[in-house]
């Protein structure tokens, strides 16, 4: 049954959720289509900020729709205001502003009934979950240092 559900949920990241994201964003768009040029502009100040001083300002939400990827637009049109996957978002838009290659990392606890999203630098030194940046200490076990921040609750990862 686990296995079921575990492919269930890739399939979604995956094959449904990429199509539905474009769907929500351009509805968050026409919903707000004042905000969007104003907000269009507020990207480009996004890459000078410093990043812990970014991430402080992000308010994490609950999420009261079925999963999707917000766009840093809807983001920023949602005064920088999402659940974990907007906040690996903005992160990884930070990063590849200033140059530094990362990735959002899906990870779930065993029963895949918690699920959570950070943003990781290629690298393998320092990945971010909500506000908190982490240095990784070991990069060539960067999945242990993971494991051992949140715990040792989260044990299936993919990106």
């Amino acid at each position: 049954m686990m296995s079921m559900k575990l492919l269930m949920i890739i399939f979604w990241i995956y094959f449904i959720s990429p199509p539905f994201s474009i769907l929500v964003n351009f509805l968050v768009y026409l919903t707000n289509i004042e905000k969007v040029n104003k907000k269009q502009s507020e990207k480009q100040t996004i890459k000078l900020q410093i990043l812990p001083s970014l991430l402080k300002k992000f308010k994490w939400k609950q999420l009261n729709l079925l999963p999707y990827t917000p766009s840093i637009l809807t983001i920023l049109i949602n005064e920088l205001s999402d659940n974990t996957v907007g906040s690996a978002i903005l992160t990884q838009f930070w990063y590849k502003s200033n140059n530094i290659p990362s990735s959002i990392l899906y990870i779930f606890n065993k029963d895949i009934t918690i699920g959570h999203s950070i943003c990781i630098r290629k690298d393998h030194t320092e990945f971010v979950s909500n506000d908190n940046i982490i240095k990784i200490k070991e990069p060539n076990n960067w999945i242990d240092e993971i494991d051992e921040f949140f715990n040792y609750e989260f044990c299936i990862f993919f990106e």
